[in-house]
């Protein structure tokens, strides 16, 4: 009896479909958000970054005090590009860059990830560089990733996902 009721269990758990784990991200150990040739390209200094288009829409999020210092959260949303960052009010100059997200060519004008290239030739131009594009369509390094959405075989979009601390 002890022998049917353990083999009535096995086939219940054998019939159970076990959840797939999900792929894992390709690791490039050097990755950053705004690595020349995986990250995205944006200007040095926060008004500079301002002047890159006209922004279409801004939110101002979460303000931390630091005691000499304030950082706070930022939204700016362009034609075809939205940026999360973070600045500083002891230096108007200097952000860290959160986010971003691109779904517009012009702002992948030259890039080795492209919106509207083939994860063909997306594939071709990572491996000259020693990566291979996992099944998730993820590049991540030790702190920042990029995660490839794409259409009928195409980039339609960029999500940068940034290590602020």
């Amino acid at each position: 009896m002890k022998q049917l009721c353990r083999a009535a269990v096995l086939v219940m758990f054998s019939a159970v479909p076990l959840k797939a784990q999900p792929a894992a991200p390709a690791y490039v150990p050097a990755f950053t958000c705004q690595q020349e040739s995986l990250g995205i390209r944006l200007p040095r200094t926060y008004p500079m970054l301002r002047r890159i288009a006209p922004i279409r829409a801004e939110t101002v999020g979460e303000v931390t005090n630091w005691g000499a210092y304030q950082t706070v959260f930022r939204d700016l949303r362009f034609d075809g590009l939205h940026l999360q960052v973070v600045t500083f009010s002891n230096d108007p100059q200097r952000y860290m860059l959160a986010g971003a997200s691109i779904t517009d060519p012009q702002w992948t004008p030259e890039d080795l990830l492209r919106i509207g290239q083939t994860l063909a030739e997306t594939r071709r131009r990572l491996s000259e560089f020693g990566v291979a594009l996992s099944e998730s369509l993820t590049i991540g390094g030790d702190g920042d990733a990029v995660t490839i959405r794409a259409t009928a075989g195409h980039i339609v979009e960029l999500n940068y996902s940034c290590y602020t601390g």
